[in-house]
């Protein structure tokens, strides 16, 4: 069923100072490509060196570009400080804010429905109202996601899981039932689950959440959450049958998700807002340009890079064009 079209599409992001530039380039994606008769509300979730590097001023000026556009903050710390030496552990490569989504439900008290939520290494290419549309209650599920590996076994995190789903699903990408989060108060689950086994667990909240969640996750197709490397994958789909990721996505949502992503994730170390040679940094860097972050060139970009990228676009463009061939093969 269509959402109401007088409610606004609400997406949520987090940050904290060292995101201001990915996150206002993630929240400019959405509302540049969303559609304009339709509100959006921009949640943005915080922390105190947000505030003090000037991030909040720095949404507001994205977010008035759209008359059909909102955002509503809010501040992660009072939620996590007298939760922190639980969500806490010795290996500091995660920072706080990656617990804000967990949290949703009391960071944004007033707000119901569905929402979506989206990692700041993020840029959307289109309208998000086809996720919107994805009917999460008749199943029971609590969550839609993107699976991004295979569990490797049943005893992954040294404890045994119970569904029978294989997947691992990847927290860039969220479609969330923010009534029925609240009321089964699945912060508090995923927090305690993390507390016990925090020292086992690879991905803190991912892999507290597709625990605590196992059953009532819903699998989103690829194009919501794709990784711009997967398009070197291309040569190893087999058309007439078998799977792609390891055996989690079908070759044609494969396919469409190479020729025509919807949210393209900048995952691991190589992000966007410096220079890189992977195939989508144009989608960044163009919205940087037209957001008057840069005039042409990102941080460490140099000539070599430069002519170094534009080999590597030319790859990509071709098997680009082969992949979109392949799609409208799979239509006709």
């Amino acid at each position: 069923m269509t959402a109401d079209a007088e409610s606004p599409r609400r997406v949520m992001f987090e940050s904290d100072a060292n995101g201001i530039t990915l996150v206002s380039v993630a929240v400019y994606s959405v509302l540049r490509n969303s559609d304009r008769s339709r509100p959006v509300d921009i949640l943005m979730a915080h922390d105190d060196t947000f505030v003090a590097a000037g991030g909040k001023a720095k949404i507001e000026n994205v977010v008035k570009r759209f008359p059909h556009a909102t955002v509503e903050f809010s501040d992660f710390m009072p939620i996590y400080k007298p939760l922190a030496r639980r969500l806490e552990r010795a290996d500091t490569r995660w920072p706080p804010m990656v617990w804000g989504w967990v949290f949703c439900d009391r960071l944004f008290p007033g707000v119901g429905g569905k929402i979506v939520y989206i990692d700041l290494d993020t840029y959307v290419t289109g309208d998000l109202q086809e996720l919107f549309d994805v009917d999460l209650a008749s199943g029971g599920h609590l969550m839609a996601m993107v699976a991004e590996s295979r569990r490797p076994d049943d005893d992954f995190c040294n404890v045994k899981w119970t569904t029978s789903d294989p997947a691992l699903y990847n927290t860039g990408v969220i479609l969330l039932d923010i009534d029925a989060w609240r009321r089964e108060d699945m912060a508090m689950k995923i927090a305690d689950w993390f507390a016990e086994h925090r020292e086992d667990v690879p991905f803190v909240e991912q892999d507290a959440a597709n625990f605590v969640c196992q059953g009532r996750i819903l699998r989103l197709p690829l194009k919501w959450n794709y990784n711009d490397n997967s398009l070197r994958s291309l040569g190893k789909v087999d058309v007439k049958g078998g799977t792609l990721f390891e055996g989690l996505h079908p070759p044609r949502e494969a396919i469409e998700a190479m020729a025509y992503p919807k949210i393209v994730h900048y995952m691991f170390t190589h992000k966007p807002d410096r220079y890189n040679h992977r195939p989508e940094r144009n989608l960044f860097r163009r919205a940087m340009i037209e957001l008057g972050m840069t005039s042409y060139r990102l941080p460490g970009e140099t000539l070599p890079r430069l002519i170094e990228g534009w080999l590597h676009d030319m790859k990509h463009s071709i098997l680009r064009r082969r992949a979109r061939r392949m799609f409208s093969a799979f239509r006709g």
